[in-house]
């Protein structure tokens, strides 16, 4: 996961927002997120997409 995200352009002081439910992919992407050094802000999965379309 962290190689995906270091080529989609992810680096070091990045701000990552993690929009998923609670399952174990969300806490893998966080840890890829750690290692790159990557900054993770999670939001509840069960929010409509129109709720947190202001988020920046």
């Amino acid at each position: 996961m962290a190689a995906m995200l270091l080529s989609l352009g992810v680096q070091r002081g990045d701000r990552v927002l993690v929009y998923m439910p609670m399952i174990a992919e969300a806490q893998i992407t966080l840890l890829a997120c750690a290692r790159i050094g990557a900054i993770h802000s999670v939001v509840f999965g069960g929010f409509a997409s129109h709720s947190v379309g202001g988020a920046h």
